[in-house]
């Protein structure tokens, strides 16, 4: 028994009955590397948005102080 089984076959993989291996399944692959690709996207508008309003503090302080 390998150690996946009992644990549900993986999304972006399938059984090979025949090998008795876990094989790529290109449909739900491709699907998770847009989602990889989305969340890294998302995850640098996000840090670009911080260091905006981060440096727009930093103008604010200054023009108070």
């Amino acid at each position: 028994m390998n150690h996946w089984q009992g644990e549900g076959i993986p999304f972006g993989y399938t059984y090979n009955h025949e090998k008795n291996i876990l094989e790529i399944n290109p449909h739900e692959n491709r699907i998770l590397q847009e989602i990889f690709s989305l969340t890294s996207k998302v995850k640098g508008l996000i840090q670009s948005h911080l260091i905006l309003e981060t440096s727009e503090i930093k103008v604010i302080l200054m023009k108070t102080n």
